[in-house]
């Protein structure tokens, strides 16, 4: 994908529904992922069902457009993390969008994918987060080109249950891994890359306030520093992987 950052594992920072249906807050958390230099971001946007019992998170797909394009205005590229929303909302963000994020249950809806297919022309991530392999096998690869990438999560915050290996299982479905950070501990991230990740999605927010990703999302206070962590393990990783068969003579 072209926001790499100098060939480096992709690094999205994915706004959600952390802005609580605030335009204000939505694009305060813009402005902290392009002070933090994060090269790729995401909003999310559910289906009618899902803002029917949760009101409070709706936000106009207006907005949402708009802080998309002003933050692809700024160099970032923009993604739209998505439900099984109607056709007609993807056709609706289609001219600004960059790549879309597949959530779980969108993922592990075949009939919505063929569905939307003609629609989906941009790179897609599939979340595949709690879905057996066999489902990923014939539920999620039928529909996964070459420019897409799966991204493997667990839903568990304890840092004892991400199954990080689990990576190197998906890679053999699909060349691209991507890791969803959904664990309490942010570190974990930092394990996924050196386990062959080949980037890193995970949530943006003001934990000062309630969030839905609350326990698992990056304090934009923390946002710079954990972004810059990210890209130095990358970077060494890098390094690590072009040492001549000499060198690691050298070294053993």
């Amino acid at each position: 994908m072209c926001f790499r950052y100098n060939g480096n594992p992709e690094i999205v920072a994915e706004i959600g529904l952390n802005h609580n249906g605030s335009k204000d807050e939505l694009y305060r958390l813009a402005d902290s992922i392009l002070g933090a230099g994060v090269r790729a971001a995401t909003i999310q946007i559910r289906e009618l069902e899902f803002y029917r019992n949760n009101p409070q998170l709706e936000i106009s797909f207006q907005v949402v457009k708009e802080v998309l394009s002003y933050l692809k205005s700024k160099g970032v590229w923009v993604g739209l993390a998505v439900g099984p929303v109607e056709r007609e909302v993807l056709e609706f963000f289609e001219s600004v969008v960059d790549f879309y994020k597949l959530l779980g249950i969108t993922s592990n809806n075949s009939d919505w994918l063929l569905k939307n297919a003609g629609v989906l022309l941009k790179p897609k991530y599939f979340s595949v987060g709690g879905m057996a392999l066999n489902d990923i096998k014939s539920n999620v690869l039928p529909y996964v080109e070459s420019k897409d990438a799966l991204v493997y999560t667990t839903f568990y915050h304890d840092v004892n249950a991400q199954q990080i290996s689990l990576i190197k299982n998906l890679q053999n479905c699909h060349s691209r891994v991507s890791y969803g950070l959904h664990c309490s501990d942010s570190r974990v991230a930092f394990l996924a890359v050196g386990a062959g990740a080949s980037g890193v999605f995970f949530y943006v927010g003001d934990k000062s306030k309630k969030l839905p990703d609350h326990d698992h999302a990056i304090d934009v206070c923390e946002l710079s520093e954990y972004v810059e962590s990210l890209r130095v393990l990358s970077t060494a990783m890098l390094l690590d992987q072009s040492m001549s068969s000499k060198e690691i003579e050298f070294l053993e």
